[in-house]
């Protein structure tokens, strides 16, 4: 009877400890650094010379359900529209294809 308590008490022990590793785990998960961070010797600083700014066009796009929404640019060239999400009321970016990209970087630097 003692040596099946005992083993019991083992098995317990086994499955609490790995329920402390996984949390622990979990919490203490290692996030990326972002990439406006910039290292300089030591020391990290953040680069608020790159931020993100999207430049509206002239050009529109149409959905298939016909609504027109303002295509803008990003900083490196990806065209995209702002949409709202059916499900959610959020508003998301909705990048368009490279083709589009292409012609309305061409269209602007006429």
């Amino acid at each position: 009877m003692k040596e099946k308590i005992k083993i019991y008490v083992m098995a317990l022990a086994v499955i609490i400890t790995c329920y402390l590793l996984v949390v622990c785990s979990a919490v203490l998960q290692a996030q990326p650094i972002p990439q406006h961070v910039v290292r300089k010797g030591n020391q990290f600083e953040v680069d608020t010379t790159k931020s993100v700014i999207a430049t509206m066009t002239q050009f529109t796009y149409k959905d298939k359900d016909g609504i027109v929404y303002p295509i803008y640019l990003s900083n490196n060239n990806k065209a995209f529209i702002i949409r709202k999400s059916k499900n959610t009321s959020k508003y998301y970016k909705y990048y368009l294809s490279k083709e589009i990209s292409e012609q309305i970087t061409k269209e602007i630097k006429k």
